[in-house]
C-alpha cells in the first residue's frame, strides 16, 4: 500500500467520523477490508480511474455536499469535508466526473 492511499483512507476515516454513528459503522467496514484497501493503492498506483467497479467523482461529490450539510445542521466541524469536497468539485469541473473518486491523487500530485 502506498502513502498515497494510506492518506486517502484516513480522509475518509476522518470524513466519516464526522458523520457521526453512521461514520463509526464506515470506519469499522474500512478497516475489516483489506483487500478493498490493496485494490485502491492498486488503482492509485497504476493511475487507472476508469475500471469498472469505482465510485464515481460526481456519486462523491453528491454524498459529501450531503455530509457537510447534514453535519453543518448538527453543528459537527466540517474541516476535514470541505477541504477533500473542493478537490472532489475542482476534479468535476476538469472533465473528469465520471472517473473514480481515488483520482483525487492526481491533483494532490500535481501540488507538490
Amino acid at each position: 500500500m502506498t502513502t498515497r492511499t494510506t492518506f486517502l483512507g484516513l480522509g475518509a476515516m476522518g470524513s466519516a467520523l464526522a458523520a457521526g454513528p453512521a461514520g463509526r459503522t464506515m470506519i469499522n467496514l474500512t478497516t475489516t477490508t483489506p483487500g478493498q484497501a490493496r485494490e485502491l493503492a492498486a488503482t492509485v498506483d497504476a493511475e487507472d480511474y476508469a475500471g469498472a467497479g469505482q465510485q464515481s467523482l460526481e456519486f462523491t461529490e453528491a454524498a459529501l455536499a450531503s455530509l457537510v450539510t447534514a453535519s453543518l445542521e448538527a453543528g459537527v466541524q466540517v474541516d476535514v469535508l470541505r477541504p477533500v469536497h473542493d478537490i472532489v468539485r475542482r476534479q468535476i469541473a476538469a472533465g473528469h466526473g465520471r472517473q473514480g473518486t481515488a483520482r483525487i491523487f492526481e491533483e494532490l500530485r500535481s501540488t507538490r
